[in-house]
């Protein structure tokens, strides 16, 4: 059921509460009711919820009382009808607003250790979710807002040009329209690789304030943003940059610490290096995200190392 019927469908229970719960109710009002809960989709849902908010107004029970007691009164039915009405349109309000508060609150998306997933949005855009990936969508009407809470994701955006959708990180913010990203947030930097169409990326400000130092990628860019007053481009090894998605790693001259802390992002028992001497090797090639192992005995077995696995990691030493 869409947002706008859900509303709508509040806004109708929350009349029919304060129908049934006035001394106006008749078994034709009741009989009306009963029609309506069979024809409405989540009318049930609706009226339920409802109810629960009717019993805990302060004071409801009293003015039901108070009419009670002016039963003899000859606008007795008219005043009925106000409090009716009025009531009505406090729980017809109440409604709309839960349900601007229901569509505000975010979807959230998240991956283990080692694990990937693909999610497809309601506008068609198509999210890659990598290893220990946290993400929170909310689909608005004039903005797609996602924040990346950590992790990376590849981003497949659906064209709207009518509303932008933006990506955000602590450090970085991410506006495109009908393009393809990835972006990865690490406790040092966020990264933004453009791989076609045309992204903006910036470091966030305050609320309602433009983005600082923004550039705009070309295909193929990297943007990183470390959380100081500029963002830093480059141009990457785009295969590299998205063979996590085949459920590989690329090394490229890479030192054996760096290489370890990726592998790392992977592995259910991690790479513990013994040496100072050690974390400076370079690694190069192609790895698997789930070989940590197999990855430590090759690095070991190129660099005469020792492998030791220890029970709770796999360490490397000299």
């Amino acid at each position: 059921m869409s947002d706008v019927l859900k509303s709508k469908v509040h806004a109708e229970a929350s009349v029919w509460v304060a129908r049934l719960h006035s001394e106006a109710r008749t078994p034709a009002t009741e009989a009306a009711f009963s029609e309506w809960l069979r024809q409405t989709e989540g009318g049930r849902e609706a009226f339920d919820e409802l109810t629960g908010v009717w019993e805990s107004l302060p004071g409801a029970a009293r003015i039901l009382q108070a009419q009670d007691m002016r039963r003899t009164m000859p606008a007795r039915n008219v005043k009925a009808w106000r409090v009716t009405v009025a009531l009505a349109a406090g729980l017809a309000g109440l409604a709309v607003l839960t349900g601007i508060w229901a569509a505000d609150r975010p979807q959230i998306y998240d991956t283990g250790r080692g694990q990937t997933r693909t999610v497809t949005l309601a506008d068609g855009s198509v999210l890659v979710l990598n290893t220990g990936t946290k993400l929170e969508v909310r689909l608005r009407p004039w903005a797609r807002d996602l924040h990346l809470v950590a992790g990376e994701a590849r981003f497949n955006v659906a064209p709207e040009a009518k509303r932008p959708f933006t990506v955000t990180t602590g450090k970085g913010r991410v506006t495109a329209l009908g393009t393809a990203f990835v972006v990865r947030d690490l406790s040092e930097a966020t990264s933004v690789t453009l791989l076609h169409g045309r992204v903006e990326v910036g470091t966030p400000l305050k609320p309602f304030q433009s983005v600082q130092g923004a550039v705009i990628l070309a295909p193929g860019q990297r943007a990183i943003v470390s959380g100081r007053e500029r963002v830093i481009v480059d141009q990457p090894d785009i295969a590299a940059v998205t063979a996590w998605e085949q459920g590989k790693v690329v090394f490229s001259n890479t030192t054996l610490m760096a290489a370890a802390q990726e592998m790392n992002r992977y592995a259910t028992k991690p790479i513990k290096l013994k040496g100072s001497s050690v974390a400076a090797i370079r690694v190069s090639g192609v790895f698997g995200t789930q070989d940590a192992a197999d990855f430590a005995v090759a690095v070991a077995r190129l660099n005469d190392l020792k492998v030791r696995d220890s029970g709770q990691a796999i360490e490397i030493s000299e």
